[in-house]
C-alpha cells in the first residue's frame, strides 16, 4: 500500500508539473503572439509612414523647385504681377509641405504613444484667427471667402494649444480642398453649458457616408483629390480625430454630397475649477 501510495503520489505530482508547464508554455506562446502582432503593426506603421513620405512630399517639392527655377531663369523677363504669382505658388507649396511634415510627425508620435498632452488656458478666438491666417493664401487662390461667426464675449478653453492649432488648420485646409472656386467657409462657435462647439462649415462637394467612415479609419489608406486636384495624405482627419479624443472631445461629421460638409468638435469652457484641476494634475 505504501509503495502504491508513493507511486500514485509521484504520478500525480508529475501530472501537476506537466499542467503547470503546459500553462506556462501557453502563456509564453500568447505573449510571443502578442509581441509578434505588435511587431507586425509597427512594421506596417513604418511602411505606411515611409510610403506616405516618399509619395506625398514629391508634389510640393516639385512645385517649389519648378517654380523657383522659372523665377531664377526668367526673372528679368517677368512683369511684377507674374513674379508675385510665382512667389505665391512657391509660398503655398512651402506651407503645404510644412503642414504635411507636421501631420506626419505628429501622427508618427501618436502611433508610438509619444505625443504629449499639455492642456492650458487657451484663447479660442486667437487660435482660429491664427489658423485662418495660415490658410489665407490657399483660400485666396481659389477665391474662397472664410467667414467667422463667433460670440462677442471671450472664448477661453482648456486645450493643448499645439493640438488645437493642428486640428483647426487641418479642418480648414480640408474645407478649402473640397470647396470649389468662389465658395464659402464658415467658422462658428456655439456655447452650451460648459462646452464650446467649434464648427467648420463649407458649401463644397460633400462626402458620402461610406467615405466619411473610411476617412476616419486609420487602418484604411483613403484619400481623394480636391476640387482643383489637390493631393493629401489621407491622414488629416485621422489625426484630427485622435487629437480631439486626446482632449476628451468628439468629432462629429455631417455631409451631403453636392451641398457641403460640417465638421464639429467640442472643448470645455475654461473656469477657475478647470485651473484648479489642471494644477492638481
Amino acid at each position: 500500500m505504501l509503495l502504491l501510495f508513493i507511486y500514485y503520489y509521484r504520478v500525480r505530482s508529475l501530472k501537476k508539473q506537466q499542467i503547470i508547464l503546459q500553462n506556462t508554455v501557453d502563456k509564453k506562446t500568447k505573449q510571443l503572439q502578442i509581441m509578434n502582432r505588435d511587431l507586425e503593426n509597427a512594421i506596417q506603421t513604418k511602411d505606411k509612414f515611409l510610403s506616405i513620405v516618399a509619395r506625398d512630399l514629391i508634389n510640393p517639392f516639385n512645385s517649389i523647385m519648378g517654380f523657383s527655377d522659372v523665377l531664377l531663369s526668367n526673372y528679368n523677363n517677368m512683369n511684377d504681377n507674374h513674379r508675385i504669382e510665382t512667389i505665391e505658388i512657391i509660398n503655398n507649396a512651402s506651407n503645404e509641405l510644412f503642414d504635411l511634415l507636421d501631420n506626419l510627425l505628429q501622427w508618427s508620435r501618436s502611433e508610438r504613444g509619444l505625443l504629449e498632452f499639455t492642456p492650458q488656458k487657451t484663447d479660442l478666438k486667437s487660435a482660429i484667427d491664427k489658423s485662418i491666417s495660415l490658410v489665407n493664401l490657399s483660400s485666396k487662390i481659389k477665391n474662397i471667402n472664410i467667414e467667422k461667426h463667433l460670440p462677442l464675449n471671450n472664448c477661453i478653453t482648456i486645450a493643448d494649444e499645439r493640438m488645437l492649432n493642428t486640428v483647426l488648420r487641418n479642418l480648414l485646409s480640408n474645407a478649402i480642398k473640397f470647396t470649389p472656386n468662389g465658395g464659402q467657409i464658415i467658422v462658428a462657435i456655439e456655447q452650451s453649458n460648459n462646452q464650446y462647439s467649434i464648427s467648420i462649415i463649407d458649401n463644397g462637394i460633400g462626402i458620402s457616408a461610406e467615405n466619411i467612415e473610411k476617412l476616419l479609419e486609420k487602418n484604411i489608406k483613403f484619400t481623394t483629390s480636391g476640387t482643383n486636384n489637390e493631393k493629401g495624405t489621407g491622414l488629416g482627419l485621422v489625426l484630427v480625430k485622435e487629437l480631439i479624443e486626446k482632449q476628451n472631445g468628439t468629432l462629429k461629421v455631417e455631409s451631403t454630397e453636392g451641398k457641403g460638409s460640417t465638421f464639429t468638435f467640442s472643448l470645455p469652457v475654461w473656469n477657475e475649477q478647470n485651473e484648479i484641476n489642471q494644477a492638481d494634475i
